[in-house]
């Protein structure tokens, strides 16, 4: 189908719902569709599309155009027609215990390794801006979630109860935050919360951590001596937030050396609060070391 019956539809589609759709809304990294030599004069208007965006009819039937004008494939193996098929997806369902870190209760757990199409799915999101992996991944967090605390007796109180369990997305730098136009971790950590309350869990979402003036980027870093040296001083804890008592969950995307992490949680540790531990999406075998490093929860 060419590009201008594509649009033809569209128009024919915003009739039948009586606005129009926007045409902006189909980024897919590719590009918009102003340059696709489509007249401005012919693209939808923003007005009528946030009318009849939260119709679910309107929004499936735009979904499905927006996979007929800018088709994409699986972020970790470019399957087509997939944000991310059934076979990566299992591999996010890898659960490993990464072992007790300072001050926590659990430790570390992560949904699974980080290598092949599971790396290529968190840089797609995390640095390309494939917010549409956000769902699933924080849908896998929250499996890793649920099976981590029903296993935690110090979890349990807070199923169904008026005190939340606070839940912490892992701090960016100012500079990661400029180069990316967003603190990636927040949104999944909000998704995740819905998740979990939607489970029986009382939760909150509490940006309690701040990193500032941390030198260089943590990939420029090896080993956990340097990456440790690298955060140490710069994170803090925001003022006004007072974490003394509460219990809390770190979240993390990657864990590498496990330094960025446990350097939160003793902070977390030292200002009174009950840490249970941390998740993260994935994390990365020191090198010469097998996936059998981290013990399966499966197991």
């Amino acid at each position: 189908m060419s590009q201008s019956s594509a649009w033809i539809q569209a128009h024919r589609l915003a009739d039948q719902t009586g606005g129009h759709l926007q045409g902006t809304c189909y980024r897919r990294g590719q590009g918009w569709p102003g340059q696709m030599n489509v007249p401005s004069s012919n693209l939808p208007s923003r007005r009528c599309f946030r009318r009849y965006w939260g119709h679910g009819t309107v929004r499936a039937l735009a979904r499905e155009l927006l996979n007929l004008l800018l088709p994409r494939g699986c972020a970790g193996c470019d399957r087509p027609d997939w944000v991310l098929c059934p076979d990566c997806q299992a591999l996010l369902a890898d659960h490993r215990q990464l072992g007790l870190l300072p001050g926590s209760a659990i430790g570390a757990y992560s949904c699974g390794l980080y290598r092949g199409p599971v790396r290529r799915a968190i840089l797609a999101w995390k640095d390309h801006g494939d917010e549409e992996c956000e769902p699933i991944l924080a849908e896998a967090l929250a499996q890793l979630a649920v099976e981590v605390l029903q296993a935690c007796p110090a979890s349990q109180s807070h199923q169904s109860t008026d005190r939340p369990l606070l839940l912490l997305p892992a701090p960016s730098s100012g500079r990661s935050m400029r180069a990316r136009g967003r603190w990636q971790m927040l949104p999944l950590v909000r998704m995740l919360s819905r998740l979990l309350r939607a489970q029986g869990y009382e939760t909150r979402v509490c940006r309690a951590l701040s990193l500032r003036g941390a030198p260089g980027k943590a990939v420029q870093t090896t080993g956990s001596g340097q990456r440790s040296q690298r955060i140490k001083g710069h994170v803090s804890i925001r003022p006004g937030i007072a974490v003394a008592g509460q219990s809390v969950l770190l979240l993390d995307d990657i864990i590498t050396t496990g330094a960025t992490m446990g350097e939160c949680l003793s902070l977390l540790d030292d200002a009174g609060a009950h840490v249970l531990g941390g998740l993260a999406l994935a994390w990365t075998p020191p090198p010469g070391d097998t996936p059998e490093s981290g013990d399966s929860l499966a197991q």
